[in-house]
């Protein structure tokens, strides 16, 4: 019996920058271009990544084994790495996002890897288009994807719908709470790539990854997210994102060039005028549910009234506080245990969901490093934090 796939597979690779590549992205939202970096130097790139985790393991008490089990982003690599700084810097990366951009200056917006091993920790991560999550006022940018091992169909490679670049700007995803699905479309393709080829994708063109199913992998791509340097901050668009932290300039100013590295000549007085146009709404949050752009400090909202510090007026703590309190732990066990609100099989459960968000939130905290599928998250919400938070309602 012949099966079926639920999507095509890209084909189309170009060897160089050329006006035949430059239309394929323009026609598509997503070009491949080939070898574009040596074997030697992703399998470099790729060390440094695993000194990097065993440091930071080290650093959380953890062996490298546990840590991985619950770490696989880590932003902001060129800050911190000082490979993976020459890796952004060099002229084979820097000329294809000018080239496929069509601008002479372009800017950092941040960078980041992610790893997909063969593992427990291996996912989809949800469709999603990048722009609507970057606090800037345009959305003629892009992003590049290169991986550091070989990346089939099956391997956790990215996945686009086919020309969606096409169809505008869409509220950011909320992975946890609503992501969307495109299992009926019939323009889905997978790219798979040799490493050190990359992928340049338009911010507009919607894509996911899904689970690594390849034995022995571990899938680490690098990521770099770029804008024209002509872009303004808008921190009205994404004010959640983590790199706002680096932003110093005022409201539809230019970035500033320290945290946010600017390539090619950018003559301001010649800049477009500023955008003004409603480019989406922002996140779509509510008071009574969870949504992934504020889960840390909601959750620790919930503990804080579950375990009574809001009636004895203490203020909300940080998510890496509770968790690690193991007076907390048990005060949320037996008073989520006294309202039916989990049984007392759980309770090892519910310690293995506060031993998961202590790793996630201090890895963020200490290295700006997380687990890109916001499982625990996710997990307490749905089986602990709706019920109390519909216990709440009634009562009021």
């Amino acid at each position: 019996m012949v099966v079926s796939k639920a999507f095509q597979e890209s084909e189309i690779k170009f060897n160089n920058l050329s006006e035949e590549a430059l239309e394929f992205f323009v026609e598509h939202g997503y070009v491949v271009l080939d070898s574009v970096f040596g074997v030697e130097e992703m399998d470099e790139s790729n060390q440094v990544l695993e000194e990097m985790r065993k440091r930071y393991a080290g650093d959380m008490g953890l062996d490298l084994e546990s840590y991985d089990e619950r770490i696989c982003q880590w932003r902001d690599m060129w800050m911190t790495e000082p490979r993976f700084d020459e890796l952004l810097r060099d002229n084979r990366l820097i000329q294809a996002a000018q080239f496929f951009m069509r601008q002479p200056s372009i800017q950092l917006i941040h960078d980041h890897v992610i790893r997909k091993p063969f593992s427990a920790l291996n996912s989809t991560i949800p469709w999603h288009q990048d722009y609507p999550f970057w606090p800037v006022d345009t959305p003629d940018a892009l992003s590049t994807w290169t991986p550091m091992e070989d990346v089939t169909t099956s391997g956790g490679c990215l996945e686009v719908v086919d020309k969606s670049h096409k169809w505008g700007v869409s509220p950011p995803v909320d992975f946890i709470m609503d992501p969307m699905d495109f299992s009926e479309r019939k323009d889905v393709i997978r790219i798979p790539v040799k490493k050190g080829s990359m992928v340049v994708l338009h911010s507009l063109t919607w894509h996911r990854t899904n689970p690594n199913e390849d034995k022995g992998t571990n899938r680490p791509a690098h990521i770099s997210l770029w804008v024209p340097s002509f872009a303004r901050y808008r921190p009205d668009l994404s004010d959640w994102h983590p790199v706002n932290d680096h932003i110093t300039v005022e409201a539809g100013e230019h970035l500033n060039v320290d945290k946010f590295p600017r390539f090619g000549e950018f003559d301001e007085s010649n800049a477009p005028s500023p955008n003004s146009d409603e480019l989406h709404t922002g996140p779509l949050k509510s008071e009574s549910t969870m949504d992934m752009f504020s889960a840390t400090p909601r959750i620790a909202g919930h503990i804080h009234r579950i375990i009574g510090d809001n009636q004895r007026g203490l203020p909300v703590r940080k998510l890496v506080d509770y968790a690690n309190d193991e007076e907390v732990r048990r005060v949320v066990f037996e008073r989520s245990l006294e309202k039916g609100i989990i049984s007392e099989d759980q309770e090892k459960w519910l310690e293995g969901i506060f031993e998961r968000m202590l790793i996630n939130s201090t890895a963020y905290l200490r290295h700006r490093a997380r687990n890109v599928y916001n499982d625990a998250y996710a997990q307490w919400w749905f089986h602990v934090g709706v019920k109390w938070v519909e216990l709440w309602g009634n009562l009021e």
